[in-house]
């Protein structure tokens, strides 16, 4: 009886002795599909036998076939998946495999080390924690642990297959989810598993993700740092940053250092060839849609410490602002818990569709102040005794002892202390704050406090109370600046430490009674302290109500509020009484400069991130007014004007983001002051710092925009800018090619200088002053461009808000087009850089910008050639019919000219891209390189034309197809031989054994054959082969230069090629001494150690 075992055997030695590759990949195909099938035998002669097949099967991918070694890896992915016994030895091989020099056979052993692996872990999982574990599932685990570190030790390896670290790559990401519990049922791991360790399975994970972090960078650094490896292995990391925290501390910086790298390379790109290249553009789109992901979904690990402020920034440059702001909003209501299908009402839809809409602040009422406990008043016996112990202190001129003496009073004692001698304060209040609680009702007007005090009978030697033994008016001015500032900084203090005093103290003095006490008594009018300018002075107090007593630069809980009240009480005295101790301007500019001078700890990452409202924001948007000095101080901030000694105000990056961030809330929230604060934005988007002027773009752009009643005003003062930026640039290039020719003069006298000096000068000397002279020529030159690109950069900036809003509102595009058109040509060189950004944020889809480029206003065609050429590199494939529709439009308007068309070669199929082929090699071989390198940047899979394809294309067209010359034939050969890493050894020798069976042969086939060779001299012997296959086909009877490109190969190749040449007809064999007469004696050196034809031994003695 024949077993199944024996059918596999049978099919094996079949296998073995197969003639072609489908028959054996047929054999290896039904050998598994047999023994998978028998698996579950419990026969165990059966099972033996089955497990020497699964050997056997095993060997075969040691076979010198690469379609069978591929097929031997496909088998023992299905055999390892049948039985936990074979799943060890077939996890093993594939590893092996992954490394085999065969790409396809490597990435097919890659896939199914990623599969075993998983079958791996639930096996283990499953029957690992038995009461006695099975030796081949311990085996399993350890096999598959074994082959996905030498997958992911391929996808490191920089010498291997490029599509092979692809695969190795994907395997690694999926074995990191596996081993981070994703995707399997993890949770029936439990603690003391006697297989799987949990923890240890995490550091597993974060090890070979390492590897993958390590890959990036070391591609990053490397020779070709964009490609679809680079591609594979940013998604991957993207993936793992967003689900597991554990994985996202190590992944997102590697993503985040490689996109910065990225972006300066894109930049260099677009500098040099006006635009980024297919690969570059896909791995900005990569980056992109994973760093978006991470933002917006990925854990808290992978946005922390300055993470989320710099993956916004980089999404933002690469086009994606309102993704960002989106994502943005969407993790800060994850983080609030608020449900995400839930429609908010405080969105303002702007006009057109697509826009991003602008969120509004919404005005919550704030939540009713809590109920605060009330301290009993002061005994009047025990507050006697402390006013007259304090007098006999402040007599004695004591001052440890005073400091003492108040540190230890309780904080309602102080206070009542402090209140009977504030003689500024009407008896209502003084009653009221002394003897009542913050929510006490307001009692009828007392009497005065000197009478609700009952002063017990005085001591034999009575002393006079506080009140009346230093009065405030009486001291000093210096003493009295002291005390009122000493005054400010003990309540702040007091109340500020839970350690010193009890909590029912604590929360007497907090709230807004304690503020508007403080308020009122930094307003109290003392003198100012002697030597102390007014300036100093009101910053003093102002630092004293906003920073806590410890200082360090931490902002008061209700620091901002103190100032706000400060600030309203000196402007109602003003108003009132037309007078202020302290100006209003004054305390306000002292305000500002206290916020800003801590910036960095009011704006950090959480705060900007999550929309916070800043303590800046908060005071500008409430206080009474906003006099001329907060504009200066703002413009100051945005570099807009220059400072002065009177107020020093910060000018840092941080600081224009958070006054930027100022004007918008006043924009919003503070009508009355809006046309100043959006004339200092537009200022600002107008400037030419390139800082200020792109942050301010952005805020206009992203935020201001879309609200309804200043969209009129923005466009109109941005289309004033194109206006404003044609003039600028007119008039700068007039003064820079000025310049340009003034130093061309005086290189024309240092010319003649160093003529005269050679003349006169030794040799020695003659030389030296020629250096110098070449140095100095080289300096101007280089002064020459830069002013020129000065002049042109000073015209853009103004045009720069324009473009940017142009994203926004399409129908501007037409404005930018046209103004375009009047530009001198060193402008609209500099102008390509920006329009490109604006061409990737509007996307291939963006119908207006098509039509546009389908028929371009008069004089910019160029801008719309560097739009279609930007659109194409940012496009999927095939890209969007509206797209092509326009590039076809652009090609058909002049007059057929396809060079439009080369950008988008990779979205038209096979047929017509050969069609098209003819007409890009007769446009000029740059042409032809371009859409070589389109077509050649889409990974070879999903090409329209793979390399060897592409040769053979090229050599298929005939002279005077489409008007091709001959010499235009050889440049686009010789632009294929120029890109060795795609067109490799291999793939030429492939295109010409194909070609080789052509009839006729391609015209320039002998001199493809005579430059590969050249090129890769391992290609000889392959070289004969094809001669043999020409003398077969008679090639001497075929055209004329193909049959001399024969015989030179035949020169080229003795004495290797004698072989061959005796071969030949003895007519034709004697043409060839004739042509070469020097070969005949070597050749009769070899006829005589040889066998050859008679009439050929007659022709080689003849004399």
């Amino acid at each position: 009886m024949t077993t199944r075992a024996d059918a596999c055997a049978r099919l094996l030695d079949d296998a073995a002795r197969a003639t072609t590759d489908d028959d054996a990949v047929d054999a290896l195909a039904r050998v598994a599909a047999i023994a998978s099938a028998s698996a579950s035998a419990n026969d165990a002669a059966e099972a033996s036998a089955l497990t020497a097949i699964v050997e056997r099967v095993i060997e075969f991918g040691r076979a010198d076939n690469a379609t069978t070694r591929r097929s031997a890896a496909s088998a023992c992915e299905t055999l390892g998946k049948a039985r936990e016994g074979w799943l060890g030895a077939c996890a093993r091989a594939l590893g092996e495999m992954t490394r085999d020099e065969d790409a396809g056979t490597a990435k097919r052993a890659s896939a199914g080390v990623g599969a075993l692996f998983r079958e791996a872990l639930i096996v283990s999982a499953v029957k690992g924690n038995a009461t006695r574990v099975v030796k081949t599932v311990k085996d399993a685990w350890s096999a598959a642990r074994e082959a996905i570190e030498g997958a992911s030790a391929v996808a490191v390896d920089e010498s291997a297959n490029e599509g092979t670290r692809m695969a190795c790559a994907k395997t690694t990401e999926t074995a990191i989810l596996a081993l981070a519990g994703e995707g399997w049922g993890s949770n029936v791991v439990k603690p003391g598993h006697k297989t799987l360790n949990l923890e240890e399975m995490m550091a597993d994970a974060v090890a070979l993700s390492e590897k993958l972090q390590e890959a990036l960078r070391n591609l990053s650094e490397g020779a070709k740092p964009t490609g679809p490896l680079a591609l594979v292995l940013v998604a991957a990391l993207g993936k793992l940053s967003v689900k597991k925290a554990e994985l996202a501390a190590g992944c997102t910086p590697v993503l985040i250092a490689y996109a910065k790298a990225h972006a300066v390379r894109e930049k260099a790109e677009i500098e040099a060839n006006e635009r980024a290249s297919a690969a570059t553009a896909s791995v900005s789109k990569e980056l992109k849609n994973v760093l978006l992901d991470v933002l917006r979904n990925g854990p808290t690990q992978a946005v922390e410490g300055g993470m989320m402020n710099e993956i916004s920034t980089i999404c933002r440059d690469l086009g994606a602002g309102e993704a960002v702001d989106s994502a943005l909003r969407h993790r800060e209501r994850t983080s609030r818990g608020e449900p995400l299908g839930e429609k908010r009402a405080s969105f303002l839809t702007p006009i057109g569709g697509g826009f991003k809409r602008a969120r509004l602040r919404e005005q919550v009422p704030p939540p009713p102040p809590p109920q605060i406990v009330a301290a009993p008043m002061t005994e009047p016996g025990i507050l006697h005794q402390i006013l007259v112990t304090l007098a006999a202190l402040v007599n004695s001129a004591d001052r440890s002892m005073l400091d003492a003496f108040i540190t230890q009073l309780a904080p309602p004692a102080l206070a009542d202390a402090i209140l009977a001698n504030l003689n500024h304060l009407p008896p209502a209040s003084q009653y009221y704050l002394a003897g009542r609680g913050a929510n006490a009702p307001r009692p009828p007007p007392p009497p005065p406090i000197s009478t609700m005090v009952t002063v017990p009978e005085p001591p034999e030697e009575p002393a006079e109370p506080l009140s009346v033994v230093i009065k405030v008016d009486d001291l000093d001015a210096e003493v009295a600046e002291a005390f009122r500032l000493e005054a400010i900084q003990r309540m702040l203090a007091v109340g500020s430490s839970v350690a010193e005093y009890g909590g029912a103290e604590k929360v007497t003095l907090a709230g807004p009674l304690r503020s508007s006490l403080l308020a009122r008594l930094a307003a109290s009018g003392a003198a100012k302290s002697a030597g102390a300018s007014l300036e100093e002075e009101t910053m003093a107090i102002a630092s004293a109500l906003l920073f806590t007593a410890e200082g360090g630069g931490v902002y008061e809980t209700e620091g901002v509020n103190m100032l706000m009240k400060w600030l309203t009480t000196l402007y109602a005295q003003e108003v009132a009484f037309e007078f202020s101790y302290v100006p209003y301007d004054q305390a306000i500019s002292a305000a500002i400069e206290c916020l800003t001078r801590g910036v960095a700890g009011a704006t950090s990452t959480t705060a900007m991130a999550s929309g916070a409202k800043k303590p800046l924001s908060q005071l500008l948007c409430d206080v009474p007014s906003l006099p001329g000095v907060v504009w200066r101080a703002i413009r100051v901030m945005c570099r807009l004007e220059e400072g002065d000694e009177t107020a020093q105000y910060p000018t840092t990056e941080e600081t224009v983001v958070l006054v930027l961030g100022v004007l918008q809330d006043i924009i919003l929230e503070r009508p009355p002051a809006r046309d100043e604060a959006l004339e200092v934005c537009l200022a600002c988007a107008m400037q030419d710092d390139d800082a200020v002027r792109g942050k301010a773009i952005r805020l206009i752009a992203n935020r201001l925009h879309p609200v309804k009643h200043l969209t009129e005003r923005i466009e109109a003062y941005a289309k004033d800018g194109l206006e404003r930026g044609r003039e600028l640039g007119k008039k700068a290039l007039v003064e820079a090619k000025a310049l340009v020719e003034a130093e061309a003069k005086v290189k024309e006298e240092q010319d003649a200088a160093k003529a005269a000096a050679e003349e006169d000068a030794p040799e020695d000397d003659a030389m030296e002053t020629g250096t110098e002279a070449k140095t100095l020529e080289t300096e101007v030159e280089e002064e020459q461009v830069d002013h020129i690109a000065k002049a042109a950069d000073s015209a853009v900036g103004p045009m720069l808000l324009y473009c940017a809003l142009c994203a926004r509102n399409l129908k501007l595009l037409t404005g930018l087009f046209e103004a375009y058109a009047t530009l001198e040509p060193e402008i609209q060189l500099a102008l390509h850089r920006p329009v490109n950004g604006l061409a990737r944020a509007c996307g291939p889809n963006c119908l207006e910008l098509c039509e546009i480029i389908a028929s371009p206003p008069e004089g910019s065609l160029s801008l719309a050639v560097q739009c279609l050429n930007t659109l194409a590199s940012v496009a999927v494939v095939p890209a969007p019919s509206t797209l092509l529709n326009a590039a076809e439009s652009l090609c058909a308007s002049h007059d057929g000219d396809v060079k439009y068309l080369a950008p988008l070669v990779c979205s038209f199929d096979e047929e017509r891209v050969r069609d098209l082929l003819p007409q890009f090699i007769h446009a000029s071989s740059e042409i032809f390189a371009s859409v070589l390198d389109t077509i050649l940047s889409v990974p070879e899979e999903e090409a329209v034309l793979s390399p060897v394809a592409i040769l053979i294309a090229v050599h298929e067209v005939q002279v005077g197809q489409a008007g091709v010359t001959l010499k235009q034939l050889v440049d686009a050969c010789s632009v294929c031989f120029d890109r060795p890493d795609v067109f490799t050894p291999q793939v030429l020798a492939t295109a010409l054994q194909q070609m080789v069976e052509f009839t006729p042969l391609p015209l320039l086939f002998m001199r493809t054959v005579i430059q590969a060779e050249t090129i890769a001299p391992q290609l000889k012997e392959f070289t004969l082969g094809l001669l043999r296959t020409l003398i077969n086909r008679q090639v001497w009877k075929m055209d004329q230069k193909i049959w001399e490109g024969f015989l030179r190969c035949l020169k080229r190749a003795a004495p290797q090629s004698f072989p061959l040449m005796v071969e030949l007809p003895a007519p034709v064999f004697g043409d060839v001494l004739q042509k070469f007469p020097a070969l005949k004696d070597n050749l009769r050196q070899f006829a005589a150690k040889s066998s050859v034809p008679k009439a050929i031994a007659a022709v080689l003695n003849e004399p």
